[in-house]
């Protein structure tokens, strides 16, 4: 689990800029279909130390991302969130160990990660009311790692040795995972239907739960490797698009579907481990991977995008935010220079 540690100064600036060449445009796509043809401007920002580990966003001009955002310039501070409105990124003053964020509406937002402890963290959560932040202490040992929900009164929020906790609009309380492993991501279509993985990147073992609205059914908890037809083992995201539609990439394979029937698709990661999973429909979805690894799926064919690809220096890319007609990829690069804050915009043309 990635715990983020904030010094006493940091501050945010937008670094560099660079475009990577247009490519050809192609014609209209089919109606079932997407372009699977981007063009890429990558930012870099902060100083060295400094990275994005999530965001959440309306729309491509009104984008909250978090992290470690840090420049040892005395006299200045920074924050762990910043907002992009379109045109230029600016902090939102908060100073937290902050890794994941999920919102609702510009005046409800969700971010969480830990207390910063470095030993017996707890998990905290803060939110955003349009004005001030507030702070929650969840209760529990480790950080946050992701959030779900419909709403700020029936809010999920997943961490270390199983933790699932709902937010009802007064009080976060404890669910029973019936597991120990740490859960990395949830994602839902209803209160009804929602997914929680992970496990142990050490030795590969996962775990996949689902909830139906009354109780968290353990789908697998093991490390044995996948048959080939039904996912098992360590899985760090997972993403639907309807409730019998799901996108799960553990260790051994990636499969579409849900608790009915899983079925092995084959996008063109090979033996790359899969970070994380987002998209807005069935035919406009991004798998993001080690090595500067994006792929996007248009609903009839997979794209890899080779330019990023294992190149001389690799990205660490850790989460997406995909919207109808663009993308926004969130890490730090490695680039030479140093780690700092990331962010890959791609955007869709016919």
């Amino acid at each position: 689990m990635k715990l983020l540690y904030i010094p006493l100064l940091c501050i945010v600036f937008l670094y560099s800029c660079k475009d990577s060449p247009t490519q050809q445009k192609q014609k209209s796509p089919e109606p079932d279909s997407t372009s699977n043809n981007f063009i890429w401007q990558i930012d870099t920002l902060g100083s060295q130390g400094s990275d994005f580990s999530d965001a959440w966003g309306t729309g491509p001009d009104n984008i909250y991302a978090v992290g470690f955002i840090y420049d040892p310039e005395p006299g200045n501070y920074g924050t762990c969130v910043m907002h992009w409105n379109g045109v230029k990124w600016s902090p939102m003053n908060l100073i937290a160990a902050m890794g994941t964020i999920y919102g609702f509406s510009d005046n409800d937002i969700w971010v969480g990660g830990s207390d910063g402890v470095v030993y017996n963290p707890h998990a905290v959560a803060y939110h955003w009311d349009g004005k001030t932040w507030s702070k929650y202490d969840i209760g529990f040992l480790y950080g946050i790692e992701k959030f779900w929900g419909t709403s700020s009164k029936n809010l999920y929020a997943v961490g270390g040795e199983g933790i699932i906790m709902k937010y009802d609009g007064t009080k976060w309380n404890s669910m029973a995972s019936n597991t120990q492993q740490l859960l990395y991501d949830i994602w839902g279509t209803s209160d009804s239907d929602i997914y929680a993985c992970g496990g142990n990147d050490d030795n590969g073992s996962g775990v996949l739960l689902h909830y139906d609205g009354k109780t968290w059914m353990t789908l697998y908890d093991q490390n044995t490797q996948s048959n080939g037809s039904n996912p098992v083992g360590y899985a760090k995201s997972l993403w639907g698009f309807s409730k019998d539609n799901y996108i799960l990439s553990p260790w051994g394979g990636s499969f579409q579907g849900s608790v009915k029937k899983w079925t092995p698709i084959f996008p063109p990661k090979g033996n790359t481990f899969i970070e994380a999973i987002r998209g807005t429909s069935a035919k406009n979805y991004f798998l993001l991977g080690d090595f500067n690894l994006i792929i996007h799926w248009n609903g009839k064919s997979w794209k890899r995008f080779d330019q990023f690809y294992k190149q001389a220096y690799n990205d660490n890319l850790y989460s997406l935010l995909v919207f109808e007609n663009e993308v926004f990829i969130f890490g730090a690069t490695s680039g030479g220079i140093g780690y700092k804050a990331i962010v890959y915009h791609g955007k869709m043309v016919y």
